[in-house]
């Protein structure tokens, strides 16, 4: 959030930071140590860097979000993509490949502070992921040499779903920042991935906003064909005491009303 000085805002901070680590025991998830303190780096410190955090893996059921999460954050769900990995899934032409529907097992909101969760979902199910030379599972299933060629094995998850939304995300700043010369604070990146996603026909506490769309995403960043975004992302309606905290408790008693201008 510094940058390797330790100086805010001197020009050598992160933009984006993946995270895949939640803790699942955590009930106020939202309200929790870790959240309050991203929370906190990014309204006092760190307004250009987007955290995002894998919503884990402990699926089906509501309210199942880890922590950290909520306000700043950017949640992320996994996606599937069936079809790629020949000895997971035997494929036997393009009609079998399937894809565009949330996985199971991940993770849905909402969080403790009523904050939608996911915000959007990336493929999780599944992929290939790198492994050293001599930890070789390949060479035991079908015999494979042991080289780089197949020093791969199936990854998936939500820690895979956060990185890909990540490397989409990095595109958004980079289209952002060629049309105006800045980096995007992280309520502008936030809502431009947001707005980018595609509808999979899943409700808001599954899919957040839908699956991860790089090409959309940018074009909006770069002022190309949509040009144009819904700012704030999501909105929590209620206020504590009359008045509206970010990532805090927001109250709406019954018979009360709100409004937001977006």
């Amino acid at each position: 959030a510094l940058g390797f000085d330790g100086v805010p805002n001197s020009g050598d901070e992160a933009q984006i930071s993946s995270n895949s680590w939640g803790a699942s025991a955590t009930i106020n998830d939202g309200w929790d140590a870790t959240s309050r303190f991203a929370h906190w780096l990014n309204r006092n410190f760190a307004p250009n860097l987007a955290f995002l955090v894998a919503t884990g893996n402990g699926g089906h059921g509501y309210a199942t979000v880890t922590e950290p999460t909520g306000g700043s954050i950017i949640d992320v769900g996994a996606s599937t993509m069936y079809g790629t990995l020949v000895y997971f899934e035997f494929i036997l032409d393009e009609t079998m490949l399937t894809y565009g529907d949330v996985q199971p097992w991940s993770n849905r909101g909402p969080t403790t502070l009523g904050d939608v969760a996911p915000d959007v979902v990336a493929v999780g199910a599944w992929g290939t992921g790198a492994n050293p030379l001599n930890l070789n599972p390949m060479f035991y299933v079908y015999g494979f040499p042991w080289t780089g060629q197949a020093a791969y094995d199936i990854f998936g998850g939500t820690s895979m779903a956060t990185p890909i939304a990540a490397g989409n995300l990095a595109l958004v700043y980079q289209a952002f920042k060629a049309k105006n010369g800045r980096w995007p604070t992280w309520q502008e990146a936030k809502a431009i991935l947001l707005n980018g996603a595609q509808d999979l026909g899943y409700d808001v506490l599954t899919q957040g906003s839908g699956n991860v769309n790089a090409d959309r995403a940018t074009d909006i960043a770069a002022g190309l064909n949509y040009g144009f975004w819904a700012e704030p992302a999501q909105w929590v309606a209620g206020s504590y005491r009359g008045t509206d905290y970010p990532a805090f408790p927001a109250i709406l008693h019954p018979g009360q009303s709100d409004s937001q201008t977006f």
